[in-house]
């Protein structure tokens, strides 16, 4: 439910900047959003490089976790790396399993250096779009373009050399190029770069399917010193957290495993206890979760987002020509580095994401005389809205619920470090206040399973801190009634607690 609704905020989003991005002066102004974005997350990338080991965020923000450093149980899986490693927690006389989720790298504004590169192919191509608009008649051609291709160079160079992300400089390259081959004039030029960009898209699907294919032992068919390389990369966890998208879509090929499950079924598909939240692959991921169904409806908007950028080829007024390959550019680049990450998971680069999308949609120079899409009836119009701002609505439920969730989180990690350091403050306040805000919220998120397993976990705690033993039943009882309840939520919990079992004596059965 909670990806339906954030599928519905995006088409919401998509449709109203599409319909606003028909007028010059508000393109101009989302243009211009995206390019001033573009140079703050790049001037921020450069002033706050990564520092390994620092776990700091621009310098002041600390992210290193509270009880070992690189890996917090606090954070939710979308605002951490996406994959850890579980800690059994013994509490009450039962145990559970709390996933520790492995900190990000950092880099300028964003925790993983990876989104960064995502932020930088969405909004750069827009930075010199705006520059290539705003600089015409102004100096000579010469100098606007060297500019541009400076700025090119540069954010590739950032991205290779400071940010050493390869899915995000292939990516960003894969951009440079549909952006030279949308902004240049009908000609020799543009069939030229258009023939380079085909041949670099040809090689990158290359790549993923050695990468995501059924073959075995592949790298022996390359030359002897590409092997090695070629044997690291399909060893690393992102492609095996791929295969395990493909193992999901095999299980339920006509309508998936649901949306937003993935991170849920993996450990039940990974038995090795290691917690993977996202497939590193949103293809991979959407096949899985949504099956064959999903994908059509994924081709079907395909083929508009297609019918579009032909439109926008055949733009002849120069400044529009370049306004929409700047879209475009993002629109392609993204598109690749969906193939080896989650950027669409992360609310900034989805958004900068949707942005984009909406300005490459939009029917700029279309005739006046030309009649809207069939999609735009006053109706479908109506739906859409009413569902947009419904979803809007249970998002802030939802907001809500992880600001509670957050609070129970931060209570029971308070409560185990009491437990290995008893000279810390009794955390018996701090749980009280926080399964308080739990329960009343309950009401409101029934059916938020991770709510009551927070709730259950909290009231394990809070028994073993020093009180009558009748109060202290109280709460386990009141944990099991949690436990219960999310287990009848959710087929796939995690962290639900089991009964300790007792070591075994030598010699007895």
């Amino acid at each position: 439910a909670a990806a339906t609704r954030h599928i519905l905020l995006s088409v919401g989003t998509v449709a109203a900047v599409a319909d606003l991005a028909l007028q010059r002066r508000f393109r101009n102004c989302i243009v211009g959003g995206l390019a001033l974005s573009g140079a703050t997350i790049w001037i921020l990338g450069l002033a706050f490089p990564v520092e390994l080991q620092s776990f700091t965020l621009l310098g002041f923000i600390d992210f290193k976790g509270p009880l070992m450093p690189g890996r917090t149980p606090l954070e939710r899986p979308v605002a951490t790396a996406a994959f850890g490693f579980p800690d059994v927690v013994h509490v009450a006389g039962q145990r559970y399993s709390a996933d520790s989720w492995i900190v990000g790298d950092g880099f300028g504004p964003y925790l993983i250096t990876n989104h960064f590169a995502g932020a930088i192919t969405l909004t750069i191509p827009a930075l010199v779009a705006a520059w290539l608009v705003a600089s015409e008649r102004r100096m000579p051609d010469w100098l606007r373009y060297a500019v541009a291709a400076g700025l090119f160079v540069g954010a590739a160079m950032t991205l290779a050399a400071l940010v050493q992300s390869r899915a995000g400089t292939a990516s960003f390259i894969f951009a440079t190029l549909v952006f030279t081959s949308f902004a240049l004039p009908a000609g020799r030029g543009r069939h030229a770069v258009t023939a380079l960009t085909l041949a670099y898209l040809a090689l990158v699907v290359g790549l993923m399917l050695v990468l995501f294919g059924p073959f075995q032992d592949i790298d022996r068919l390359f030359p002897g010193p590409l092997q090695p390389r070629i044997a690291a990369l399909l060893a690393d966890g992102r492609v095996g957290a791929t295969k395990v998208a493909e193992r999901m879509f095999l299980a339920s090929p006509l309508f998936g495993t649901g949306l937003g499950t993935y991170g849920d079924l993996y450990p039940v598909m990974v038995r090795d206890g290691n917690p993977w939240y996202f497939a590193h692959n949103e293809y991979a991921q959407l096949l899985a979760e949504a099956g064959l169904a999903g994908l059509l409806v994924a081709a079907f908007l395909g083929a508009i987002f297609c019918r579009s950028s032909i439109a926008c080829l055949r733009l002849t007024d120069g400044s529009e020509r370049v306004m929409g390959a700047s879209a475009w550019a993002a629109v392609a680049g993204m598109a690749m580095h969906s193939c080896f990450d989650w950027n669409l998971r992360v609310p900034a680069n989805a958004f900068l994401t949707f942005l984009v999308a909406g300005l490459a949609m939009a029917r700029v120079g279309r005739p006046p005389g030309l009649k809207p899409a069939s999609w735009t009836h006053p109706i479908i119009t109506a739906v859409l809205m009413a569902a947009v701002v419904c979803a809007a609505g249970f998002q802030m439920r939802d907001v809500v619920s992880e600001l509670v969730q957050r609070q129970l989180r931060e209570a029971i990690v308070a409560a185990r470090r009491y437990a290995a350091d008893s000279e810390l403050a009794a955390p018996e306040e701090q749980l009280i206040s926080a399964i308080s805000s739990g329960q009343r919220f309950s009401a409101w998120d029934p059916g938020d399973a991770q709510l009551a397993v927070s709730l259950g976990q909290a009231h394990l705690h809070l028994a073993t801190i020093p009180m009558p033993i009748d109060e202290a039943e109280t709460h386990i009882e009141r944990a099991d009634y949690w436990f219960r309840r999310a287990r009848q939520t959710c087929a796939a919990c995690r962290g639900l607690a089991e009964a300790q079992v007792a070591p075994v004596a030598n010699g007895d059965r």
